[in-house]
């Protein structure tokens, strides 16, 4: 995998745009992380060795087969296409994108059957053992908001660093800008994420100051709030029909969490 995406040419010119891709960028950056790694452990061994063991944070890069049995399966969305499509400006938006796009990854994803039964793909008992940084952690939302906890606290928890202020600075630096080539075509403009140099997604659209962390497909998602010193994560093994954006419950707790924050 690591010898294909390599070997790949860049669809434009580096720096000048950017685009969600996510399942390659697992591999990408583990290969980049075992190269300057001192033992060369990947990133799932690392996680494991000096985050999930010491922190004591139930979450695995590839699932451990003796864990199988904890594991939920996840539900196929009920819905059609059209449930995703919430306006006439949006469908010909992805119209237009399909149709301006010469062979290349715009075109490529918006063909992608793989990507779209990619929830029923987790289901695989074989996947959930592959270790892909962007795509396969397995754990609980509690240790989803542990981790987000000790970023939003600075790094550090009972007297360990996780990370230094000085690094978490760095990785929560936003180094996007302008639309994203890729989700531009599903969403229409709907959406337009932006990204830290450590990969994480900038939110503050509904909370009103900056925020980062990660939705998912499903719209499974997790944040720290460093102003308010909060973490928060949400999962579901029923895939929302919403995916990633616009997904009510998700919003309505948001909402309720910030609500009670006025009383604290």
């Amino acid at each position: 995998m690591a010898e294909i995406i390599a070997a790949q040419k860049p669809t434009f010119p580096p720096g000048t745009r950017h685009g969600y891709h996510a399942l390659s960028h697992g591999w990408l950056a583990n290969e980049l992380f075992q190269r300057i790694e001192p033992r060369q452990r990947t990133i799932g061994e690392f996680f494991k060795d000096e985050v999930a063991k010491k922190f004591d944070i139930d979450f695995h890069i590839g699932l451990p087969e003796a864990l199988d049995y904890r594991v939920a399966r996840l539900g196929e969305p009920r819905s059609k296409m059209a449930d995703y499509i919430k306006d006439v400006k949006t469908v010909f938006r992805i119209l237009f994108n399909m149709a301006e796009s010469k062979p290349g990854i715009r075109l490529v994803a918006a063909q992608q059957p793989a990507l779209l039964k990619f929830p029923l793909l987790m289901n695989n008992w074989d996947y959930k053992h592959i270790e892909n940084p962007a795509a396969s952690g397995i754990g609980t939302a509690r240790a989803q908001a542990k981790l987000y906890s000790i970023l939003a606290g600075g790094g550090s928890y009972n007297g360990m660093t996780l990370i230094s202020p000085k690094t978490l600075k760095l990785a929560t630096e936003q180094v996007t800008s302008g639309d994203d080539f890729v989700l531009g075509i599903f969403y229409g403009g709907a959406i337009n994420p932006q990204y830290t140099r450590g990969g994480f997604y900038i939110g503050e659209e509904e909370i009103g100051h900056r925020v980062f962390g990660s939705p998912g497909f499903g719209k499974q998602a997790a944040f720290a709030d460093p102003k308010e010193n909060l973490s928060w994560a949400f999962l579901t093994n029923g895939i929302s029909k919403y995916g990633a954006v616009d997904e009510p419950r998700v919003a309505h707790l948001v909402a309720a969490v910030y609500e009670c924050l006025k009383d604290l």
